[in-house]
């Protein structure tokens, strides 16, 4: 399972099709795909061992043109790219979760930056960015961006981040001590899956510190849980 597929995600720019493509797919002796478009290129699968993935993916994309390069890319992920609603987690058990009261007031809060509304409860710029109810199912999919500081985040397994100029940058081959020099701005996305009937709650465990991820868990129970 991958450190970071997301819940909510639907469309994707190449840049992530590639984040989550791995590398040895690429490099695969047998994938076609690869084999065609390598022809196209006129370069041998050696190119691909001897360079890192950015590097060979630039040179292919330079040989073939845009339009067949993302027609690659797109096919590559469909096959092989991370996706969907699996997502690396910690669970929480909360007890007498009201899921018509938590999809409400997650709802009424969607957009705020949640420090303005409820200042004592959250120790870093939070905002709810999505609210996803299934109410066949009675799950609530919640989405926060979280903004802190650039030594409270954990690279490993980190695929992308963002630089000092809003840039995404590709992790995924870079060693954890070069990623965490290369990250500036430690913004992102925290995901939380709240089972109503179940009473449980399961928090996105690939990026942020254990007591952001409380927060999140917190939210959920001051939300859904009448007192």
């Amino acid at each position: 399972m991958a450190d970071n597929t997301y819940i909510f995600r639907e469309d994707y720019r190449t840049e992530d099709m590639i984040s989550r493509i791995r590398v040895e797919h690429f490099r695969s002796e047998e994938e076609e795909l690869v084999q065609d478009v390598l022809e196209e290129a006129d370069l041998g699968r050696a190119y691909l061992l001897e360079h890192e993935k950015q590097d060979f993916l630039g040179e292919i994309k330079d040989r073939v043109g845009d339009e067949r390069y993302d027609e690659f890319i797109e096919a590559m992920f469909e096959q092989y790219g991370e996706k969907g609603d699996q997502f690396n987690i910690q669970f929480y058990v909360v007890d007498d979760i009201v899921y018509d009261d938590l999809v409400t007031r997650a709802e009424e809060l969607g957009g705020e930056e949640l420090r303005q509304v409820e200042s004592e409860e959250f120790r870093r710029p939070t905002t709810l960015t999505k609210v996803q109810a299934n109410d066949e199912a009675r799950i609530v999919d919640l989405q926060f961006e979280v903004v802190d500081h650039p030594e409270n985040i954990d690279a490993e397994g980190l695929e992308t981040a963002y630089t000092a100029e809003g840039e995404i940058i590709d992790l995924s081959e870079t060693e954890l001590e070069e990623a965490e020099r290369l990250i500036r701005e430690n913004r992102y996305m925290m995901e939380v899956r709240a089972y109503a009937d179940d009473g449980i709650v399961a928090v996105s465990n690939s990026v942020g510190r254990n007591p952001i991820r409380k927060e999140m868990k917190n939210a959920v129970k001051r939300w859904g849980v009448q007192s």
